[in-house]
This record gives structure tokens, sequence and C-alpha cells, in this order.
């Protein structure tokens, strides 16, 4: 039990630090910032949207595709566990969200809370 604690710690450590400490390439853990394979990144697979008409209002996810669907836009592959990944009971994801759809969550109290960039 005390081995696999230290393990897990050398990898959160060499996680934390984007692959500059705790270097092991025996132990999974080469030098440099830590990267998924290429066919298990998310990228972004159709556009979305940024104007003001069509700014994203909801968020979805699909579980066929294992996509994240922003308005008309999509986000894949995403697995389940980073969709429903919390803290403290807070969903990451939706809180993120919430600050950049059409109508974002928050306070707005200046002028400028209202802008919406065009650019």
């Amino acid at each position: 039990m005390w081995e696999r604690s230290v393990n897990l710690g050398r990898r959160v450590l060499w996680l934390h630090t984007y692959g500059e400490r705790f270097v092991d390439p025996s132990a999974g853990r080469p030098k440099g910032a830590p990267k998924l394979p290429l066919s298990e990144r998310s990228r972004c697979v159709e556009e979305i949207p940024d104007t003001i008409d069509a700014m994203p209002e909801v968020l979805e996810y699909d579980e066929g595709t294992g996509s994240l669907v922003v308005g008309s836009g999509r986000i894949s592959p995403v697995p389940r566990e980073v969709r429903d990944y919390a803290v403290s009971g807070m969903n990451v994801i939706d809180k993120w969200f919430g600050y950049r759809k059409k109508d974002p969550a928050g306070k707005r109290r200046l002028v400028l809370d209202f802008e919406v960039s065009t650019s």
C-alpha cells in the first residue's frame, strides 16, 4: 500500500510539473509535457459558432459518439469520465460553459459585462 501511494505521488508530481520532475520512462513518465495519443485527443470536429446570433445556449453529451455538443458545434472524442468530472460536487465542464454561453452565468454589473466579442 505504501509503495502504491508513493508511486501515485510521483505520478501526480510528474503531471503537475509537466513532465519535468520524477521523470522515469520505465514507469510511463517520460520527460516533457504529458500528452494523450493523437487518436485520443479531443478536438473540435464541428466549429462552435461565435457570432452573437449563433452562440451556443446549450451543452449536451452525445453518448453514441462520445462527443460534447456545444450549440451546433462538436468536440470529440470526450470520454464520459471527462464529461462527468466534478470537483466538490461541481461539474467542471458545466461551470466552464456557464460563463461562455450566449446568456452567461454570473453577476453582470458593468456595461462591459454585456459585451460579446465579435472577433
